[in-house]
């Protein structure tokens, strides 16, 4: 697969396309999640899901392993975007800009040319530890209203309060008692 967005959807639909790394390793545990997740982004009136945890509770390889999941369901597929090294909320939309190697148009903001590219386009974005930009709710409302074909699934250590917002918590793994002593089987639950 290419991991460029496709630009044109003449000559037929484009292949679905997604910027994610391979997996190494199975996510165990979070079969619940997978589920409930998988369920509300591929409800049509659900266009902002937040996962919702502590640092390290496992959000970002959730949100992967779900949007990995699900790239066939969105025409133009789905998307990583980190935000975890970002302390300026204007410059999220040029990182959007650059995880979907688009180009910005001239005499247009970031966040227009963005609108504009994406205006027609049916994708999942993931924008990764959206918790370091809270000031940029309202860049993500913009960009929400102006591409009706969008759905962001955010990984955050906070809720971010828009319109239409769905929360999905995601607690740490459960650990077994250090004092208690189990066999394999116990501890495969865990």
């Amino acid at each position: 697969l290419s991991h460029t967005l496709p630009m044109s959807t003449s000559g037929g639909a484009p292949s679905p396309q997604h910027n994610f790394t391979a997996q190494v390793t199975r996510l165990i545990g979070r079969d619940w999640a997978v589920e409930r997740l998988c369920n509300l982004l591929q409800q049509e009136d659900v266009r902002l899901v937040t996962l919702v945890g502590p640092g390290g509770s496992g959000k970002t390889r959730l949100a992967q392993y779900v949007a990995r999941k699900l790239v066939d369901s969105f025409a133009h597929g789905a998307w990583f975007v980190a935000l975890s090294t970002m302390s300026d909320p204007t410059q999220m939309p040029m990182s959007i800009i650059q995880a979907l190697n688009i180009q910005s148009m001239p005499n247009l903001t970031p966040l227009q040319s963005l609108i504009t590219t994406l205006k027609n386009k049916q994708l999942l974005l993931v924008l990764d530890n959206f918790e370091q930009l809270q000031a940029a709710t309202s860049v993500l409302d913009e960009l929400l209203t102006g591409v009706p074909g969008l759905t962001v699934l955010v990984t955050s250590r906070v809720i971010l309060r828009l319109y239409g917002e769905r929360k999905l918590s995601v607690p740490p793994l459960d650990v077994p008692d250090a004092h208690i002593v189990l066999d394999k089987a116990e501890l495969a639950q865990y």
